[in-house]
């Protein structure tokens, strides 16, 4: 169990492993860490919010050019499973060797999707069997589970998890964080007018509109809900934060994707709810989702709006 919510079998495995997991997202720049379990924390001294967003080449230090992370780009180049013995840092700058496992997770139709690797310390490659690196490399395509299948962004239960984690940076760090609620408006009716499938289709061109708006590999986006989006980023201003949200809504409304029993336009609009700033210690993220929702009902009053909430600098 995790913060009361149940946890899916897979991710119970996963998280008991003695050695470190990590998911790396094949399909954006860079190929970011979207997934660490906690046994991968403490190998490496990082905890997950410092390693979210990140290539696992930050652990290599300047010993980039190591035999065994050659191999490793070798086999994803060629998109096969390797083993490699790679030198890495801790976060202490503390020298230890690990031993990787890199499984490609492909997609129905055979594309690489994501990388999933397991992570041994050398000093114990002796110690284990092959038991446990099979069931990891079966399980490796049940990490997916956590993204929403119709947009591919992350599910809900995975960007709350997320959240938390760059809450407490945020508040360690003293830096900034903005939450954006997107709302498709007046879905229901569209889905009425048309059909689910329709509907899905939707969804899909605004999480696509949604992606071009944040590129970094820090963003986090996910489907909240039915019809809502969430994202998290970093270090942005207050008027970065008023300026991203209009544009979002500008982004989908330029569509002109026909909806005629929308209330606000003959077209798709959303609504959009921003709060940001920097965290006051001891927020919690439901403080800030209540806050983000209660700007998103005000720019839902008006339809294709965002309307920010900031309280000098700290949220």
């Amino acid at each position: 169990m995790s913060g009361g919510k149940p946890v899916d079998a897979w991710q119970m495995l996963i998280e008991a492993l003695p050695d470190g997991a990590a998911l790396a997202d094949a399909r954006q720049p860079d190929m970011p860490l979207v997934y660490v379990n906690p046994a991968f924390e403490k190998m490496t001294g990082y905890s997950a919010a410092e390693l979210m967003g990140h290539n696992l080449r930050m652990l290599q230090g300047d010993a980039s050019g190591q035999a065994g992370v050659q191999r490793l780009r070798d086999a994803i180049e060629a998109g096969v499973e390797t083993r490699a013995l790679v030198q890495n840092y801790r976060k202490t700058g503390e020298l230890f060797w690990m031993e990787v496992q890199l499984v490609p997770v492909r997609d129905a139709q055979g594309k690489v999707t994501h990388w999933a690797s397991l992570h041994r310390e050398a000093e114990a490659r002796g110690s284990g069997d092959e038991r446990g690196s099979s069931r990891f490399r079966a399980m490796a395509p049940a990490l997916l589970q956590r993204q929403d299948p119709l947009t591919g962004f992350r599910d809900r239960d995975t960007f709350d998890e997320l959240f938390g984690h760059q809450l407490a940076v945020a508040q360690r760090e003293r830096s900034a964080l903005t939450l954006f609620l997107v709302e498709v408006d007046d879905f229901e009716r569209y889905n009425d007018t048309f059909d689910r499938a329709a509907g899905d289709a939707l969804l899909k061109r605004v999480a696509r509109a949604l992606g071009t708006c944040f590129r970094r590999s820090s963003d986090v986006l996910a489907r909240y809900d039915e019809g809502t989006f969430a994202v998290l980023a970093t270090g942005m201003a207050a008027a970065q934060m008023q300026s991203h949200g209009q544009s979002i809504c500008d982004r989908v409304s330029g569509l002109r994707i026909h909806h005629p029993r929308s209330r606000y336009r003959r077209y798709v609009t959303l609504s959009v709810g921003v709060v940001g700033g920097t965290p006051a210690v001891g927020t919690a993220a439901e403080d800030l989702l209540a806050v983000a929702h209660e700007a998103l009902s005000e720019a839902q009053a008006d339809g294709d709006v965002a309307r920010l909430r900031e309280t000098g600098g700290e949220t």
